[in-house]
């Protein structure tokens, strides 16, 4: 089976990322287009991990596409659960509350993208982190999160402070 062929047979898109993972390679005639192929692409249909992370690819639309990956509440919810440890997918599910349809779709989305690994171990599917820098990125994003509220509230509070023209006729405004 040729890599055109690989890749018609198991094109499916990421869920919720969009990033062109497609049967686009396919011709108006039926044959496989090889000029249409992204790096991306050709590396789904010749590894079975599905990583967007390819040799030769710009360095920016792969971070993108990382990014994309995270892009979702329930995923990072997923991410914050596991950076406490590995959890099957019924501790998932029962912790973030969602249907395990769902839930199996996010971590898909989170093992093609190469964040999280599974495995099963009996009748249960085990989900950890791939890589411990996941945690340490949930993290920032944390500090970024609370450091933009300060900054709001410290604007704010100026804001209510300020003595010049408008805040005056703000204030008279208030009162109508």
């Amino acid at each position: 089976m040729d890599v055109g062929a690989a890749f018609v047979a198991r094109a499916q898109p990421f869920e919720g990322v969009d990033n062109g993972a497609t049967a686009a390679g396919v011709g108006a005639s039926g044959e496989w287009d090889h000029s249409e192929l992204t790096a991306l692409q050709v590396n789904q249909a010749v590894s079975l991990g599905s990583v967007p992370f390819t040799p030769g690819r710009p360095v920016a639309e792969a971070k993108a596409d990382l990014f994309k990956a995270l892009a979702h509440p329930a995923r990072v919810r997923v991410l914050e659960l596991l950076a406490e440890g590995e959890h099957t997918i019924g501790e998932l599910a029962e912790a973030t509350g969602l249907e395990l349809s769902h839930l199996s779709q996010q971590v898909t989305v989170l093992r093609r993208a190469g964040i999280v690994d599974s495995r099963r171990v009996r009748s249960n599917v085990v989900c950890t982190l791939r890589h411990p820098q996941t945690a340490e990125l949930l993290a920032v994003a944390r500090s970024l999160l609370s450091r933009n509220l300060r900054d709001g509230q410290a604007l704010l509070a100026a804001l209510d402070d300020a003595d010049d023209a408008v805040s005056v006729a703000g204030t008279a405004w208030d009162r109508t």
